[in-house]
């Protein structure tokens, strides 16, 4: 995690300081692990204090982000280039999307940075500070795996965080009952809404062979939409109990009432078989 400063940003660092300060003594552990302040990097210390240190291991310099102030040694080595600065930044940008958003492929998240590099620098210049794609594979993969829920062995072992819960920064996990015994999990997105709202006729639809690992099958409903059946909402189920599928369709209801979606629904088509 990187954190630049500039001249511009200190009277709103300085501020968000002294709040931290109001609010009770520092928790260091929520610090960035790297600073940069005039063209050097300096890496937090292990020690519970304000200083970091310069990145170089030979070089004693220590830096006060909370002052902005260095201790009196000077740095003997040169600072780094913009080439090299800009190129840390683009490289932490990676490491959030690949964290943050799941859809994006970690090869895409590091492509859509590259050639963001190129416009401003020469392909000779980047190769000093962009590391090739083989060379950060496995760290990219590290930080994303570490997003992901881990496999459940279990129902109850099932946790869906804000990663998988929603799509385009959009909630598409509408419902979860939590019930360890029948759970019940119904995703939809904003369009799917919109596909349900606007269908008078609806089909529903239960598939067996490519459902999830401790569920029992994936229902989905289509609507009929500008003369076109599109997917709307998919429902994973433990069973196919009559209840079930009352808690479920009970849930869409409730769903779309909740996002003041009038249901124009007069059809409802199915092809399938109680319990």
């Amino acid at each position: 995690m990187y954190s630049f400063i500039d001249n511009n940003s200190l009277y709103t660092y300085l501020k968000l300081i002294q709040i931290k300060i109001k609010n009770g003594p520092r928790n260091y552990s929520n610090r960035p692990r790297i600073q940069i302040n005039q063209q050097y990097r300096y890496q937090k210390n292990e020690k519970k204090s304000n200083w970091y240190r310069c990145t170089n291991r030979l070089c004693g310099t220590l830096f006060d982000p909370n002052t902005l102030k260095i201790n009196k040694i000077q740095h003997y080595h040169p600072p780094m280039t913009q080439c090299e600065i800009d190129c840390l930044l683009h490289f932490k940008t990676v490491v959030q999307v690949i964290i943050s958003d799941h859809d994006v492929s970690i090869a895409d998240a590091y492509n859509n940075e590259y050639q963001k590099l190129i416009t401003k620098y020469s392909c000779e210049e980047l190769a000093e500070f962009w590391k090739p794609f083989s060379s950060v594979n496995s760290n990219l993969r590290y930080h994303r795996n570490k997003t992901k829920p881990i496999n459940a062995k279990e129902t109850k072992d099932i946790v869906i965080n804000d990663v998988y819960s929603k799509i385009n920064n959009e909630q598409f996990l509408q419902f979860d009952n939590n019930n360890h015994s029948n759970r019940i999990l119904i995703f939809m997105s904003p369009i799917g809404m919109k596909i349900l709202a606007n269908s008078t006729r609806w089909h529903l639809d239960g598939t067996f062979k490519t459902c999830p690992t401790h569920f029992h099958q994936i229902l989905s409903i289509h609507g009929y939409y500008q003369n076109q059946m599109f997917p709307a909402a998919y429902i994973l189920l433990q069973n196919k109990e009559r209840e079930t599928y009352i808690e479920a369709l009970t849930e869409i209801k409730l769903i779309l009432t909740s996002n003041n979606i009038q249901i124009k629904v007069q059809e409802l088509l199915s092809d399938f078989e109680l319990a």
